[in-house]
């Protein structure tokens, strides 16, 4: 077999680590041979204890393999684990032979029933099948059974994990419904609450489901329990001994491995006692020094308890009793808790019961199984106290199918072009802490799958340049994740759950024994990444444009208000130039941030302290009064401009707010209350505020201060799928939760009617019907809110490019990822490809070929359904834009157009110039969509002896207008 490397070593010899006359880890050569060699798929590794079988993971960012422990097998008799070493590594699994066809089973009936069985019989024909395939087809060394079982395995994991997210909120229902039947006290807090209350009673559940998933990887995984000793101290016996003790009565009592066990083989009972075991686990891991007796480790992270003082008081986090941790303090019966575990620990494929693989499960599985659970609306029936997470809207289909969830291979081929030339930049030094200072975000991060691969991407780097390999081990990775995590990964997201998933995927990627995990609240955090004020619309005043007519508006308050505030910003220009610019300086609050950061996080002694710096940096009256000036001026676009409304925003009172660093209340009576709602609202996100570290706002006339948004510095790199939808209310989704019989109307029109009903709505006897009313009102609330901020991108001054016409976000966000990069940063997004040949766009794509900051649009066709539940011919492009300094690296825009898969790019790839763009659309410089270099060449002969029909711009001498009137 030369297709397969076989690398034979002494008993000694460790895998991952150099070895007596050798300067390369074994498992490192192995691994760079097969991803170098085509002639190389698999290859197998072994030093007698252990035996390893590689694959090549040139698409992974690091190694693939699976081990066995030959020690284990021969010298403990574990028969299993040798049926299946014996089953994977038969020299008939890695020969080379053709795959077999499929037998014909008679005619078109026979067919019918072949599709239905497609899945069951390649597995079965893959062990059995003879060799049918033609002789004169070359074989390759993915003609072997080994690699049509991987295939084969890919695609049912695939239907598994959807399965699994099918399994993972029926497990939710099971556990809301527990807690509500055996709480009373809790159902009435919900009772009490109303909405508010039931959507942190299902941010609760949702966050124990993270906790119990964590702890199934960990556990898996061996890397929840501590070791013993200490760190650069060998450990004694007794410790050792003592630690032993204590791992086995963990695994004896309160594993998760024996929830599950006992999951699978009876149902449970009435009692609690189960549920008290695993609280005091949670417990343990949230506790300074964990619990020894149980060789849990410190962890903090999603189990960290904060200290009462750490709690925010201006903002109660849950309406729950029993906070900070309320279904802690709950009861839930044994019945229920095996129940949930039991769905969580198998799914049902075609009537075969499989084991959930927690061992392998990666951040990005993880992620898309949670991330389509987050638009699942939690519905309550108080009457048997049921809890059920219900899909009730056709729009959240996007979340829950994962249709727009990036695949792996393309946020791959995105971070070749645009994160690689920062690893670039850094590594140059030949100092591995260099990478550390790399700051890269994610806008619109949702579950944090491009934050978990642009990390591992950093770290993959890093682990090579500090231990001199080309494919160091996972271990040596791991280590190097955990610092990459801990210090360049920065994330925002307007779910607070979306968030929190972020942070659990980070955890899961970057857990090494002995380290609590990293604090992550101060870089990931929630927001409306969209909207939030910057230095420069701060200094120029509330814009005319914050006083248009929304829901509930008078005309004749709101056309006297834009006079006078226009009054007000003319008498503003009288003044001299230091009393008329707002003081936005960043200067102190950027020093405090940075004693903040010096803190380590290596115990959680650390991580608390961590935590309650940033609580009381947070808290700071510099920083609160820069939020309060900023919250003010975005609040004026949403302010309720009627008689009766209290005093509006204009650029007077956005004045006295700068002026008044005691923060005092508004003047009007209910002004405040009003800032307030409208800020909780709409969640403003103001970045220079929030990431002080990464934006200084200190010279105003800086060289290096970007003008369009008034800070200097920025993120080295922004990438991310952000959302492709249109900044309005969807009705059918605003309704789903409040309202079903609405939600579910037949027609649009049927619907309207139905909402305007609610106006007016009596009950039986010809009362006035207030809970209708109320959601009525609530809704005209949300209606006004969502134009609102639709004004605010076309009016505020933030998206001079991209705010026109009927809005979508996927145009905002990138001009917002453009202004947030640093001078050499580099910003890499999945948009659709409208963003470089639609006309709306086209100011904002034709500057940035014009100034030479466009690096690269290649664009795909979803024939190839990357995106499973968006149309097949919707396309989408990775977008690449390069920060101001880089104008001289970027002179040509790489192009690529109408490929199915990221694989078919290169072949279809040009370059076109800024005089290239003019040539062939003088009118609005959008990108021409050209299928490979032939067709270039093509099109530009066509326009050099053609000239436009019409040109919007001043044409060249010879060639002139087409001699035609319109």
């Amino acid at each position: 077999m030369d297709h397969l490397p076989v690398h034979l070593l002494g008993w000694t010899t460790r895998l991952d680590s150099w070895s007596a006359g050798s300067s390369r880890a074994p498992q490192s050569m192995m691994q760079e041979l097969l991803n170098a060699s085509p002639d190389h798929l698999w290859g197998i590794l072994s030093n007698g204890k252990v035996l390893r079988l590689l694959r090549d993971s040139t698409a992974l960012v690091g190694s693939a393999y699976v081990e066995f422990d030959l020690e284990a097998i021969f010298g403990g008799g574990d028969f299993s684990d040798f049926l299946l070493m014996y089953a994977l590594l038969h020299a008939s699994r890695l020969e080379l032979v053709p795959k077999p066809e499929k037998k014909r089973r008679g005619e078109a009936a026979a067919a019918a029933e072949d599709e239905e069985d497609t899945d069951d019989e390649d597995a079965d024909e893959v062990e059995a099948g003879s060799p049918t395939a033609p002789d004169e087809l070359p074989l390759t060394p993915a003609d072997c059974r080994l690699e049509w079982w991987r295939d084969f395995a890919v695609e049912t994991g695939i239907r598994s994990r959807n399965l699994l997210r099918d399994q993972v909120a029926k497990a939710l229902n099971v556990l809301g419904t527990g807690f509500l039947q055996n709480n009373p006290a809790l159902a009435e807090a919900i009772t009490a609450g109303g909405r508010r209350a039931l959507d942190d009673f299902h941010h609760e559940l949702l966050r124990l489901a993270y906790q119990l998933i964590f702890l199934f990887v960990a556990e898996d995984r061996d890397a929840l329990l501590a070791h013993p000793g200490r760190p650069g101290r060998k450990a004694t016996k007794a410790e050792t001994k003592a630690n032993q003790a204590a791992r086995e009565r963990y695994a004896l009592y309160f594993s998760t491995a024996r929830l599950r066990r006992i999951a699978s083989r009876r149902k449970g009972d009435h009692h609690t006692d189960l549920w008290q075991g695993l609280v005091r686990v949670l417990n343990a891991l949230g506790t300074i020094g964990g619990e020894p007796t149980l060789a849990l480790p410190e962890l903090g992270g999603l189990y960290y308890l904060p200290d009462p003082d750490e709690n925010d008081q201006d903002a109660q986090s849950t309406r729950l009793p029993g906070s900070p941790e309320p279904l802690r303090d709950a009861k839930l019966p044994n019945e229920r808790l095996l129940e949930a575990v039991r769905l969580l620990s198998r799914v049902k494929d075609k009537g075969r019961t499989t084991r959930v693989d927690y061992r392998h499960l990666g951040a990005e599985e993880l992620g898309s199984i949670y991330e389509s659970l987050l638009e699942l609306v939690p519905a309550r029936e108080p009457e048997n106290e049921l809890f059920e997470l219900k899909d009730l809207v056709a729009g959240n289909k996007r979340k829950l199918t994962g249709s727009y969830y990036t695949p792996s291979s393309l946020i791959e081929k995105l971070l070749d072009t645009a994160l690689d030339p920062v690893i670039e930049r850094y590594a140059a030094s030949g100092v591995p802490d260099h990478l550390l200072r790399i700051n890269f975000v994610d806008p619109s991060c949702g579950s944090g799958h491009f934050l978990v691969a642009a990390a591992r991407r950093i770290a993959v780097r890093y682990a090579r340049m500090e231990h001199g390999e080309s494919q160091p081990a996972p271990e040596l990775v791991r280590e190097a994740m955990a610092k990459v995590v801990r210090h360049c990964v920065h994330g925002v997201d307007i779910n607070p759950l979306a968030a929190e998933l972020a942070k659990v995927s980070l955890w899961l990627e970057s857990l090494t024994s002995g380290e609590p995990l990293a604090y992550l609240d101060d870089r990931i955090k929630t927001g409306n990444a969209l909207l939030g004020a910057s230095p420069a619309v701060l200094e120029r005043g509330i814009p005319d444009g914050a006083f248009e007519k929304l829901e509930g508006d008078q005309q004749p308050v709101v056309t006297k208000l834009r006079q006078q505030n226009d009054q007000e910003r003319k008498g503003t220009e009288q003044l001299p130039f230091a009393e008329r610019v707002m003081r936005t300086s960043t200067a102190m609050v950027r020093a405090e941030a940075e004693k903040v950061a010096k803190i380590g996080d290596h115990s959680l002694a650390e991580v608390r302290q961590h935590a309650r710096a940033h609580r009381q940096f947070e808290q700071r009256p510099e920083l609160r009064h820069l939020k309060r000036v900023a919250d003010v001026w975005c609040a004026s676009f949403l302010w309720p401009k009627h008689k009766g409304a209290p005093t509006a925003i204009t650029s007077n009172v956005l004045r006295a707010v700068e002026k008044d660093e005691e923060d005092s209340p508004l003047a009007d009576e209910g002004a405040e209350a009003m800032l307030r709602d409208i800020v909780r609202r709409n969640q403003f996100f103001h970045w220079h505020l929030e990431f002080p570290r990464v934006f200084r706002v200190e010279e105003s006339e800086g060289d290096d201060v970007n003008p369009e948004t008034g800070w200097q510095g920025g993120f080295d790199a922004v990438l991310g799928n952000p959302p492709w939808e249109r900044v309005k209310i969807q009705k059918k989704e605003w309704f789903a939760a409040r309202d079903e019989e609405i939600a579910a109307a037949a027609t649009a029109s049927i619907r309207d009617r139905m909402i305007e009903r609610l106006a007016t709505s009596v009950d039986e006897e010809g009362r006035p019907n207030e809970g209708d009313r109320t959601l009525y009102a609530e809704y005209q609330s949300d209606q006004r809110e969502s134009k609102g901020q639709v004004t605010m991108y076309r009016k505020s001054g933030l998206f001079p490019k991209t705010g026109f016409g009927d809005v979508n976000t996927y145009a905002v966000f990138a001009e917002k990822a453009r202004q947030l990069i640093g001078p050499e940063g580099m910003a890499g997004l999945v948009l659709p490809t409208g963003i470089a040949t639609d006309k709306t766009t086209a100011p904002f794509f034709s500057d940035l070929v014009e100034t030479r900051q466009m690096v690269a649009v290649l664009d795909m066709e979803n024939e190839e359904k990357l995106f499973p539940a968006v149309h097949n011919q919707y396309r989408f492009s990775l977008f690449t834009m390069a920060g101001r300094d880089l104008v001289e690296r970027y002179p040509s825009v790489r192009l690529a157009f109408r490929a199915r898969r990221p694989d078919q790019l290169d072949a279809r790839e040009y370059t076109l110039d800024a005089e290239g763009f003019k040539r062939i659309n003088p009118n609005t410089q959008t990108a021409p969509v050209c299928e490979n270099r032939e067709h270039l060449r093509v099109l530009e002969s066509v326009h050099s002896w053609v000239p436009a029909f019409r040109c919007s711009q001043p044409m060249s001498a010879g060639n002139s207008h087409w001699p035609v009137r319109l």
